[in-house]
């Protein structure tokens, strides 16, 4: 199986999806448990960072990082991850979370190893949110093995490395054979609201995409036929008396990778396993970025620099946009200002020009938009320069009514004065970097997608994600070459009420 065979084989199409139909008395967990393990909750957060989302996004923290301690800790986990509201469904409580899902399915966990911190034992420990605490997983300093699994030498002894993986059946309990694009972008915002988290307190962070899968999933007691990890970050720590590397941490429960079960009866998706193995082979080595503006088929206008925004526009601080975020739908007709756009490619572009990112965040995905109510700018199709945050013309007209009923007929997304858009061309991703070039492009998406709903919050606009829509009628509508497919898209505009707490 190829990247684009998988693609394109959980692709949607019009009056062929077939009946499906939630076993509601087998909803996965989406809290994951782990029994008879030492806990540890993390003080309550009394202080926030000031910062706002824009300053984040282009800041730019030297390394190695500061001394840290267990409430600054406390602080990156609660703004990465955490609960914004409490409902009942059912019976039973539900949390809503600050990072987006699909289907509010949260298929992401995070994992923290923690070497040299001051408050908290050296140690494997998995995050939980319900109560915000620590499990600690395995005891000793585990920075050696990590640093063989995840390829990167220069581990010091004192150190944070946060591990995001993704549990299948909990978005494959809806979305089936299609879910595993689910799980790469929903890990993706979680990855990026992990990346602005660590910002916020100053810590300069190498987010990868590589590493031994096997390796690492081994490292974090996961059951790879239900769990995988999808992406490691790491933190360089200056720390007083940090100690040396364990040649022997103590080992894992032997019960830990029961705990990636998450309903009694879990339904397999082959295709899902077998996308996600094709794609554990790595070979990024020496691979230039690509220039996804030039695959993807299109015939554009001349590049035209975009203006700078304007900061007035922000009226919510970085840390309230977190705790606020949520995927809005109840959008009105309302034209946008120039400067609530200009804001948003800022957000799409950041950090490309202070410096080169990795190839395989940078060249793996295409971001633009389609507009019909923005003041000052034609109606029509528009790429984005992310490099050079230029953007150009794709074509003129009015999209957003017809791209609102390829995503399944869903009418509320006409009333958006703004789409934003994710696409990518398969076959260029797995010439240069293989089937795992996949991975990045997704992660990538989710990751842009996390930054444009803080945005949209900070500027007290409402934004939706879309992952669902008809493949084949999304590429013929935007006029996608070959090989080259729609990924993801967000709705923003003004709502007909604000009214998130």
């Amino acid at each position: 199986m190829s990247a684009r065979d998988y693609h394109d084989e959980s692709g949607y199409e019009r009056h062929s999806l077939g009946g499906h139909y939630l076993d509601w008395g087998n909803q996965p967990s989406v809290l994951k448990h782990y029994h008879d393990l030492e806990r540890f909750p993390l003080p309550a957060v009394t202080s926030w960072p000031e910062a706002s989302v824009s300053e984040l996004l282009a800041a730019h923290v030297p390394s190695p990082s500061r001394l840290i301690d267990t409430t600054d800790l406390a602080r990156v986990l609660t703004l990465a991850h955490s609960v914004t509201a409490t409902t009942r469904q059912g019976g039973m409580e539900f949390h809503f979370r600050n990072v987006a899902s699909a289907g509010a399915l949260y298929p992401f966990e995070l994992y923290v190893a923690g070497a040299g911190l001051k408050g908290v034992k050296d140690g494997l420990y998995h995050h939980g949110i319900v109560p915000q605490q620590l499990t600690l997983l395995r005891r000793g300093n585990l920075l050696g093995e990590i640093r063989a699994a995840v390829n990167e030498p220069s581990l010091p002894a004192a150190g944070l490395v946060f591990f995001l993986t993704a549990i299948f059946f909990r978005s494959a309990w809806k979305y089936r054979d299609r879910s595993y694009r689910y799980d790469l972008l929903d890990t993706g915002h979680l990855l990026e609201s992990l990346v602005l988290a660590l910002k916020s307190a100053g810590l300069s962070c190498l987010v990868q995409y590589d590493f031994d899968d096997a390796g690492v999933n081994a490292l974090l007691g996961v059951d790879p036929s239900r769990e995988v990890c999808l992406a490691v970050v790491s933190v360089n720590l200056v720390q007083e008396g940090a100690g040396g590397i364990d040649a022997t941490p103590e080992p894992l429960s032997e019960n830990a990778a029961e705990a990636s079960r998450t309903a009694q009866h879990e339904t397999d998706y082959p295709r899902v396993r077998r996308v996600h193995a094709v794609s554990s082979e790595i070979v990024l080595s020496g691979r230039p970025a690509l220039s996804m503006e030039e695959h993807l088929g299109l015939e554009p206008s001349a590049w035209e620099p975009f203006p700078e925004p304007s900061p007035r526009q922000e009226t919510i601080s970085y840390a309230d946009a977190v705790r606020r975020r949520r995927s809005s739908r109840n959008f009105v007709k309302h034209s946008l200002g120039r400067d609530y756009l200009d804001a948003l490619v800022d957000a799409i572009c950041a950090g490309n020009r202070q410096s080169v990112p990795a190839a395989a965040d940078s060249g793996s995905v295409g971001v633009g938009f389609l507009t019909e109510s923005v003041e000052g700018l034609d109606s029509g199709w528009y790429l984005i320069d992310r490099q050079r945050r230029q953007t150009r013309q794709v074509r003129r007209g009015s999209f957003i009514k017809a791209m609102a009923e390829v995503c399944l007929g869903q009418g509320w997304l006409a009333n958006c004065a703004l789409q934003l858009i994710f696409v990518t061309n398969v076959d260029a991703l797995e010439t240069r970097w293989g089937p795992r070039g996949y991975r990045y492009a997704l992660l990538s998406a989710g990751r842009l997608g996390q930054r444009i709903y803080l945005t949209a919050t900070a500027m007290r606009l409402g934004c939706c994600g879309i992952g669902a829509f008809f493949d084949r009628e999304a590429s013929a509508l935007l006029g996608l070459g070959e090989g080259s497919r729609l990924l993801y898209l967000m709705g923003v505009g003004h709502l007909r009420k604000w009214s998130l707490p």
